[in-house]
């Protein structure tokens, strides 16, 4: 039988030690397979249902933080990315919003405001079951089974 104490690691915090290659938690672009226009469709729809116009939009495409889209931009050239952006907000829009905050709160009838919970007590007794399934002594409005 094997030794518990040769299944053991030392225990070092995430902060301190050193990042491998495989890390999990370490981010890496890599090119993967699929079809660009897609990416890019599904990619413009959804900043476009965050809000974002096109201009926006196409300044991540400049952004190195986003490798993807550069390599999107190097391969169709910025007046085909931005025609197509153009092109795919034209179809789907974008999604515009306002919010309003109201200063004086509009006050409320109070007499709703408390609402008393509660079960019948034909629902309660030991025989609740025979009784809920032929409908005796249900309340009027209570839901049926």
């Amino acid at each position: 039988m094997q030794d518990v104490t040769d299944r053991m690691v030392p225990k070092v915090h995430p902060v301190t030690r050193a990042v491998g290659e495989d890390d999990p938690m370490e981010l890496y672009a890599r090119p993967v397979s699929g079809d660009p226009d897609a990416m890019l469709r599904c990619f413009v729809q959804e900043y476009a249902w965050m809000g974002w116009d096109a201009e926006q939009i196409l300044g991540l495409f400049h952004d190195p933080c986003y490798p993807a889209l550069n390599g999107l931009l190097y391969a169709y050239g910025p007046s085909a990315i931005r025609s197509r952006i153009t092109s795919i907000l034209a179809q789907t829009g974008v999604f515009r919003f306002e919010g309003y905050v109201r200063e004086d709160p509009v006050p409320e009838n109070d007499e709703h405001d408390l609402v008393e919970l509660g079960m019948p007590a034909s629902w309660r007794g030991s025989n609740s079951q025979s009784s809920m399934a032929s409908g005796a002594e249900r309340p009027e409005g209570a839901p049926h089974a």
